[in-house]
C-alpha cells in the first residue's frame, strides 16, 4: 500500500507473505494511515521494505492497533532496504503499533531493522543461524519515533525479536511501552532475548523482557555474555577471548 489518508479495518488476512505492507510512494510520502481490528497471520503487519532513493522517500504517521495475530510467522515487521545510490535518503517516522496480541508466533514476533531477503545487500534469510551469513543495515534510512504500546506476545517459538540500526545513523526515539512476552523462546539470543544495537531506545510500562541495548544498555569490559549485538560501553570491539562457547555459539566480551 502506498497512499495518503487511508485505512483498513475489521478484516481477516492469513497468507504466506506480508499481511499488510506499507510501501514507499515515489510521488510523495506514504502517510496518515490507520489499520485496526485485524485478525492476521503471515509475515507480519509490515512497514516496508523502505529503501533510500532520490527524491527523498518517506513513510510517516502510520498506526496499527487493536489486532490479533494467532500463530503468525512474523508479527510486527519493519524493514529497510539497501540504497541504489550514494546520495539517496529515506525516513520512517511516527509509527505506532498499539494493542496487538500474538499467540505462538513461529519466527520473529518483533523485527525492526533491515529486510530479510535473498537479494544482494539484504539481511540473509540464514541469519543468524548461519555464522557466515551477513545482515547489513542501510545507513541511508532514518528512523525516528517508533512506538510499540500494549503489545502482548504469548509463547513465541524463538527469542522475541530483532531491533538493529546502523551505528553511524542509529534509530532514534524507539519506545517499548508495556511490551510483554510470556514464555519467550531460548534461541538464538538466550537470556538477552533480543538482538539489539544501533538503537536509541527506551522501555517503560512494565516492558518485559527489556531489550538489552535500551536506556543506554551496553557491555562492560571483561564481562562475558552470549550477546554479540550489545555495544561496548568503551566503544571498543567485541572479542571472544576467555568467553568460550555457549549453547552452540561463541561468547563475547568487550576488550
Amino acid at each position: 500500500i502506498n497512499a495518503e489518508y487511508m485505512g483498513i479495518h475489521d478484516c481477516t488476512i492469513w497468507n504466506n507473505d506480508d499481511c499488510i505492507a506499507v510501501k514507499r510512494n515515489t510521488q510523495s510520502c506514504s502517510e496518515n494511515m490507520l489499520f485496526e481490528r485485524i485478525n492476521a497471520s503471515g509475515v507480519g503487519l509490515t512497514i516496508g521494505s523502505i529503501g533510500a532513493s532520490g527524491p527523498h522517500i518517506c513513510v510517516r504517521n502510520i498506526t496499527f492497533r487493536d489486532s490479533v495475530m494467532p500463530r503468525t510467522f512474523k508479527g510486527i515487521y519493519m524493514k529497510s532496504a539497501p540504497s541504489p545510490g550514494s546520495n539517496a535518503t529515506a525516513s520512517i517516522t511516527d509509527i505506532l503499533y498499539q494493542n496487538i496480541t500474538m499467540d505462538s508466533p513461529t519466527q520473529w514476533a518483533i523485527w525492526i531493522g533491515p529486510q530479510q531477503a535473498i537479494y544482494k545487500g539484504e539481511c540473509s534469510l540464514a541469519w543468524p543461524q548461519d555464522p557466515e551469513a551477513a545482515c547489513p543495515v542501510p545507513a541511508e534510512v532514518y528512523w525516528n519515533n517508533i512506538v510499540l504500546r500494549d503489545i502482548t506476545i504469548h509463547n513465541p517459538t524463538m527469542s522475541p525479536g530483532v531491533i538493529i540500526g546502523n551505528p553511524i545513523n542509529p534509530m532514534k526515539g524507539v519506545v517499548f511501552d508495556k511490551v510483554v512476552v510470556t514464555k519467550p523462546g531460548g534461541k538464538p539470543w538466550g537470556t538477552d532475548y533480543y538482538a539489539c544495537h544501533g538503537v536509541q531506545g527506551h522501555a517503560t510500562g512494565g516492558t518485559s523482557p527489556k531489550p538489552p541495548c535500551f536506556d543506554g544498555g551496553c557491555l562492560a569490559s571483561d564481562v562475558c555474555q552470549s550477546a554479540t549485538q550489545i555495544p561496548c560501553c568503551s566503544g571498543s570491539s567485541h572479542a571472544t577471548a576467555r568467553c568460550g562457547y555457549y549453547d552452540g555459539g561463541v561468547g563475547r566480551r568487550c576488550s
